[in-house]
């Protein structure tokens, strides 16, 4: 059963591929009138979101796309983000797991909101909610029941083009080999220095 869940699960993250030609074809055949032009919020302090929002840019542009790139301060970005008439077409997000379930990202990103919170591109789709809903009842007594109507809801998300899911950030840190305790918050890029130990 776990198997399979995983199968399902591996086949969504490989349904999207780079295909600038298709990309272009599907842009003329949308009908929407040229020139095609969207907005891009990326805040400043990480450079990872401003290379991808970078490489995207110059990807779009490839097809004919222009990418109009704003930045700022994450606090004011944020607060731009939430309110459609000062929300950029695009918003750039690094997320990191909260806790060992897919509900940090599923529930705090995709799910309905009124006001907005974090789901910055105002997506809201009721059988998304309810099968997310219906996985979070789940999980503590049907993981396998949970996790299927996860990957349901995740793929609700992925065929609506809610959201692109580019890259799983690695993060590396150097120390002394004798210096034990270390240890990474990907959330607010710190390191605890009060479990930090030297042998």
């Amino acid at each position: 059963k776990q198997s399979a869940v995983g199968d399902k699960a591996a086949s969504i993250n490989q349904k999207f591929k780079l295909d600038l030609a298709k990309a272009k074809q599907l842009l003329e055949e949308s009908g929407v009138p040229k020139p095609w032009k969207v907005t891009y919020h990326a805040y400043t302090g990480r450079q990872e979101i401003m290379q991808i929002a970078e490489l995207y840019q110059a990807l779009a542009a490839t097809v004919g796309v222009e990418v109009e790139l704003k930045t700022g301060e994450w606090g004011v970005l944020w607060k731009k983000q939430q309110k459609m008439e000062s929300a950029a077409n695009m918003f750039a997000v690094l997320w990191w797991a909260d806790w060992p379930t897919p509900t940090g990202w599923l529930e705090t990103m995709l799910r309905s909101e009124d006001p907005i919170v974090f789901n910055f591109s105002h997506y809201s789709n009721p059988e998304y909610d309810r099968l997310l809903d219906e996985g979070i009842k789940l999980q503590g007594s049907d993981q396998p029941m949970a996790i299927e109507k996860f990957i349901e809801a995740q793929r609700i998300a992925y065929d609506d083009a809610a959201v692109m899911c580019l890259v799983d950030l690695k993060k590396t840190l150097l120390h002394r080999a004798d210096i034990t305790g270390v240890g990474y918050n990907a959330a607010y890029e710190w390191v605890d220095v009060y479990k930090l130990r030297r042998n």
